[in-house]
């Protein structure tokens, strides 16, 4: 599959759609939480990572909480959170994340620069990034802006619209 901003908004508007799939409705002020796995694409040398993310599709900011489980312990990372509207619009939001003893954390994340897009509804994507490594295996598109290592990656990304 091609990766570009249309297969992208694709991915992400059926995420939307499995997400409220379950009896809610889009404009429903009471959403259920989705949650995403964090997958690796080996946009990274450290492999053994896992985690997930989770967050209500219709909200008035983008707000996510995210676990991650055996990466490097007490290491910062970046959590990066990547969106596109479907006119072209992308908005990069980035939050220092350290690691426990372990290689674990959890933590939560709001965007609210989605709010000044043309149009209510995104593809989000979850990266957790590396800013120490400069040559992974394989680097992550160059549509998403990150040069670094990624070890995780959402799965598919979270179809998300504003609430009016």
């Amino acid at each position: 599959m091609k990766l570009n901003r249309r297969s992208l908004f694709k991915a992400g508007a059926g995420a939307l759609m499995l997400g409220v799939a379950s009896g809610s409705t889009l404009f429903a002020q009471d959403i259920e939480t989705v949650n995403i796995p964090l997958a690796n694409f080996d946009w990274s040398n450290w492999v053994i990572a896992k985690g997930s993310f989770s967050y209500k599709p219709v909200a008035d900011a983008f707000e996510v909480s995210v676990n991650a489980k055996s990466l490097r312990p007490n290491h910062t990372y970046e959590l990066q959170l990547i969106a596109f509207d479907p006119v072209g619009g992308r908005f990069v939001e980035k939050f220092p994340v350290i690691t426990d003893s372990s290689g674990g954390f959890e933590t939560s994340a709001r965007s609210e620069s989605v709010a000044d897009a043309e149009l209510p509804m995104f593809q989000v994507h979850v990266f957790v990034v590396n800013p120490d490594e400069n040559n992974p295996p394989k680097a992550p598109p160059e549509i998403t802006g990150v040069t670094n290592g990624a070890p995780l990656v959402c799965l598919y990304p979270a179809g998300f619209r504003l609430q009016s």
